[in-house]
């Protein structure tokens, strides 16, 4: 995302993608979420770490992650 008024990028692609993913849906799961960014990303290798510690990437949402008390 590039800005005219300060002459630099303010955010990159999959940065961008996420942020619009998860805030149309904070209930998406990781699989989703994964081939979402894929498909939108160009430029970046979207890859999954560490999918053990994740639990079931079919299931488990970017909310309990991002609201989890």
């Amino acid at each position: 995302m590039w800005s005219e008024e300060v002459g630099v990028y303010l955010s990159n692609g999959f940065t961008r993608g996420f942020q619009d993913a998860v805030g149309s849906n904070p209930a998406i799961s990781l699989r989703d979420l994964y081939y979402t960014l894929a498909a939108h990303t160009s430029g970046s290798h979207v890859k999954v770490y560490n999918v053990p510690n994740y639990g079931n990437v079919y299931s488990s949402s970017m909310a309990e992650y991002l609201y989890r008390k």
